[in-house]
């Protein structure tokens, strides 16, 4: 048993325990919990085939969980949450402790949510709601289309808005043809006959 992979067979402590004194695992190795289940067992072996117990499981819920699950409906992600860093609280958190601030302090529960925003908005917090960042995202998308047709002397179909498909940039046949006899006089000012004369006469004539 100790050296099966079947997780049916026995308890972990049972399997461990074989491990160790058939020499697969060495002392050194041995898992932290294992002193730990030696000297307090539980009750019932954590078997495979030990009957479920028939209760029911007790939903946990903080008052606090509906507040914070509208905050990040409202505002989405307004920080990046730094796990290394427990002593910086996120913006959820300083919502949901000014919110509990202003209740103790007697303001209405209808006045509550957007009283907390404008008091965290006050202390310098940006709070911005998941509506006005769609609208910044539009508005930057179109920027940079203007942009981009800007520079390219094109102008952006009636189709170029948020959430259509843009008109193509790329440049037509004669400005194709128009880059590339730019590119061919500027190679062929600094040209030397003498390198290539039939080059120079072969575009000319192509010209």
């Amino acid at each position: 048993m100790a050296g099966s992979r079947f997780e049916k067979l026995g308890s972990v402590f049972r399997r461990m325990q074989g491990l160790l004194k058939s020499g697969a695992i060495s002392q050194s190795e041995k898992p932290v919990w294992y002193d730990v289940y030696a000297a307090f067992p539980p009750k019932l072996a954590p078997v495979y085939d030990r009957p479920l117990p028939n209760q029911t499981v007790q939903q946990i819920l903080y008052p606090e969980d509906l507040l914070r699950a509208k905050f990040y409906a409202v505002y989405g992600e307004p920080d990046i949450v730094v796990m290394l860093n427990e002593k910086k609280k996120t913006t959820c958190q300083l919502f949901v402790e000014k919110y509990i601030e202003l209740k103790k302090s007697g303001v209405p529960d209808a006045k509550l949510f957007e009283a907390s925003a404008r008091e965290l908005k006050e202390q310098g917090i940006r709070l911005r709601t998941v509506e006005e960042l769609n609208k910044e995202k539009e508005k930057r998308l179109q920027a940079d289309i203007l942009s981009a047709s800007s520079a390219l002397g094109q102008h952006p179909s009636a189709e170029g808005t948020f959430g259509k498909r843009a008109r193509s940039h790329e440049p037509n046949a004669m400005h194709k043809d128009k880059l590339k006899d730019n590119l061919m006089d500027d190679y062929f000012d600094d040209f030397n006959p003498s390198d290539d004369l039939k080059l120079k006469t072969k575009y000319d004539s192509e010209r």
